[in-house]
């Protein structure tokens, strides 16, 4: 916290980046979400290796040295609703972020040099109600490693509805990578896998 005597001598004698230099800075801190702390847009799906992303593709965050509670609820239904009343803002502010991507249409768009009016930079699927905070379903598993970070206890609550079973048969033929898909979704709970199977009716379904 010292300023420098003569500053413009000193920005002076300065290196210039060259502009490969400054792209790699700015591509290294954008892939990290240290720009705007927030998951990117995945320009190309078919990258090299994409399966070793990590989902957050996020550097190590400093931990939230406010006070926190002991214990925190949280309510499965038909989203994740946390209690934030004991909760700082800045922890807040961390768990709206687990909800929150940056726009590809946006930077679509800037890339080629049109119109952003009425595209957001950022889609957050987070809602703030007067005393929860609701994150998607999807977000539970980021949600409790980050409580675990900051040793914060969850105590979850599943009020989440089964709904009526259907008696149906699936008469299709699934390709490898649609089994593999099914083999890993069906150790979770929260997932989204869309075939278009024939399905044979046994019985009218119970609405």
């Amino acid at each position: 916290m010292h300023a420098y005597l003569d500053q413009w001598a000193f920005l002076a004698n300065l290196r210039r980046l060259t502009p490969e230099e400054v792209h790699s800075i700015v591509g290294a801190a954008a892939a990290s979400d240290r720009v705007l702390a927030v998951r990117m847009p995945i320009a190309d799906e078919n990258g090299d290796e994409p399966w070793n992303q990590s989902p957050l593709r996020r550097q190590f965050q400093a931990p939230i040295t406010e006070p926190l509670p002991d214990r925190v609820k949280i309510t499965m239904a038909d989203d994740i609703y946390v209690d934030r009343t004991a909760l700082p803002s800045t922890m807040v502010a961390r768990l709206i972020r687990l909800a929150a991507f940056q726009n590809p249409e946006f930077y679509q768009a800037q890339a080629m040099r049109r119109s952003t009016y009425d595209k957001p930079r950022i889609i957050s699927c987070a809602v703030l109600h007067p005393k929860h905070l609701a994150l998607p379903r999807g977000c539970l598993e980021e949600l409790l490693e980050l409580l675990r970070s900051h040793r914060v206890e969850a105590d979850v609550e599943d009020l989440r509805e089964r709904g009526a079973e259907l008696e149906c048969r699936f008469l299709g033929t699934l390709r490898p990578e649609q089994q593999a898909a099914v083999a890993a979704l069906s150790q979770h709970d929260s997932g989204c896998w869309r075939p278009q199977p024939r399905l044979e009716r046994r019985s009218s379904p119970r609405l």
